[in-house]
Order: C-alpha cells, then sequence, then structure tokens
C-alpha cells in the first residue's frame, strides 16, 4: 500500500479506500 497524506490507500482498491480531498 501506499501512503498518500499520511493515509493508506489501496491501488487496487482506491474506490475502498479513503483518500484526502
Amino acid at each position: 500500500m501506499t501512503t498518500r497524506g499520511g493515509v493508506y490507500v489501496r491501488p487496487v482498491d482506491s474506490t475502498k479506500s479513503t483518500e484526502p480531498s
């Protein structure tokens, strides 16, 4: 997983992951 803004996001589950606006 990659860390974006301190939030772990899954490139494969970008729809389920919580990405910072």
